[in-house]
């Protein structure tokens, strides 16, 4: 009899350590399993939209490569955006906000006076895909130019005008 016990004790035991494992296991999925259940929008409003208002990335109108590298800009500046959720979120802005929209810019073929200081002023930082893949009208690319001259492009009054009339259509 006594010997009865201590094998029912130990098959209780064991019983529950198993039950605790499952359960632990299932708790440790659950938030994974929600995660994986956010839509694609859900994602752009927890990570996104809680620097960024809508209007911005609504002026983007970036191609697909274009919001995946500004995903991954964005993840390099500290966004709390994991692997998993990085395409989901290019994904649904390309499907969203991408062209067609205004014409896209040709840096490199243009020697014009505003194509001119496009390459010296704003090439300096970024890159001529950068801009060309951009497809704003021209109070989007007035919004850009003063945002830029905020943080240190040096752009007049008269050259942000002579840029918005070379940048939009």
């Amino acid at each position: 009899m006594h010997g009865t016990w201590w094998i029912a004790y130990v098959s209780m035991f064991s019983l529950r350590n198993i039950a605790f494992v499952i359960f632990g296991a299932l708790g440790a999925l659950a938030p994974v399993s929600a995660q994986n259940s956010r839509t694609a929008e859900q994602i752009v409003q927890m990570r996104c939209t809680v620097c960024h208002r809508v209007d911005l990335l609504e002026q983007q109108r970036l191609t697909s490569q274009g919001w995946e590298r500004e995903v991954a800009k964005m993840r390099g500046w500290g966004a709390a955006v994991d692997d998993s959720e990085t395409a989901a979120i290019a994904a649904y802005l390309a499907s969203r906000y991408s062209p067609p929209g205004p014409k896209p810019v040709r840096v490199t073929d243009d020697s014009s006076a505003a194509g001119n200081l496009l390459k010296m002023r704003c090439t300096v930082c970024h890159g001529t895909d950068l801009i060309e893949a951009q497809r704003l009208d021209a109070a989007g690319w007035r919004r850009e130019l003063v945002k830029m001259t905020g943080w240190g492009a040096q752009l007049s009054p008269d050259e942000i005008e002579l840029l918005i009339g070379h940048l939009a259509p």
